[in-house]
């Protein structure tokens, strides 16, 4: 069972997408019922802001510089019912100072945007999800404040049953959204090697959507749980994924990584780390296995 998402963890970087970051973990968490937000900006040089950001003529210490201007967005967003929150300016590899303040404020859920793909695009959040066991939250620039979906890829292991479990939790705040459990299968071309296929893809299907019941079995007493399982040929899961995830007009896909051991902490499973670097539109939840 995943645990509440309470202490929220929000990496900033002092760009414009930090004020869609900043209204959507306001949302988020008010929704989850989180106790607090962390809104931290992490630099590894702290006087390089003097030129690229800061007011020269401005006389108060860098640090503070930079946490009046962040409560002045912040405040802008907040709502009186929104959760308190605190903000994090720190001298450190960006890295480094995620992991650590994760550790110090025992946050249990990562939120970081989403920007467009481009080279070292998200570099840093994709080494917190192999170098930590807390599950983190991509919020794209066009993510929207609403739940009427959540699509869940699923591939019948360990992983997957994890991330419907961890949409069956959140179904508890978001008015019951409908869980959209997602099967990308191969079935086989029209043709292959000369030989008509059909019989074949007839076969996969009716073994796929066999599996799916056996795997669903222990999720039979939720009732707002669809399957979409979908004949992919062309080793095009991802682009399946992030198309079905628009389609359906999903407010999340959630999908399980590899985690735990000190060894698995080295990798992420290969549909999560393609996941990641894909440029998805729909808020994406990784939970760690």
């Amino acid at each position: 069972m995943m645990k509440p998402f309470k202490r929220l963890l929000v990496a900033l970087d002092l760009s414009p997408t930090d004020d869609t970051l900043i209204k959507y973990s306001f949302w988020f968490g008010s929704k989850i019922g989180a106790e607090k937000i962390y809104f931290i900006y992490c630099a590894r040089e702290l006087r390089a802001m003097k030129e690229s950001f800061l007011d020269e003529s401005d006389e108060q210490p860098l640090d503070e510089s930079i946490r009046d201007h962040l409560v002045a967005k912040i405040e802008k967003q907040k709502r009186e019912t929104d959760p308190g929150y605190e903000i994090i300016v720190d001298q450190i590899s960006p890295l480094k100072g995620l992991l650590y303040w994760r550790e110090v404020k025992k946050a249990d859920l990562m939120i970081v945007g989403k920007k467009k793909l481009s080279s070292g695009s998200g570099v840093v959040s994709r080494q917190f999800v192999r170098q930590s066991d807390c599950p983190v939250l991509f919020v794209p620039k066009s993510a929207k404040e609403e739940m009427n979906n959540i699509l869940v890829p699923i591939d019948f292991s360990e992983n997957s049953r994890l991330a419907v479990q961890a949409g069956t939790e959140l179904q508890l705040y978001f008015d019951n959204p409908t869980i959209i459990c997602l099967n990308v299968y191969f079935a086989a071309p029209e043709l292959y090697d000369g030989h008509d296929t059909e019989d074949y893809t007839h076969y996969r299907k009716k073994t796929v959507a066999e599996k799916y019941n056996r795997f669903m079995a222990p999720f039979a007493a939720y009732k707002n749980i669809l399957p979409l399982l979908i004949a992919d040929n062309d080793f095009k899961t991802i682009s399946l994924i992030n198309k079905s995830a628009e389609e359906k007009k999903s407010g999340l896909v959630i999908i399980g990584a590899v985690g735990h051991s000190v060894l698995k902490l080295l990798t992420v499973g290969s549909t999560a780390e393609k996941m990641m670097l894909s440029g998805f539109n729909v808020p994406l939840l990784v939970i760690r296995v």
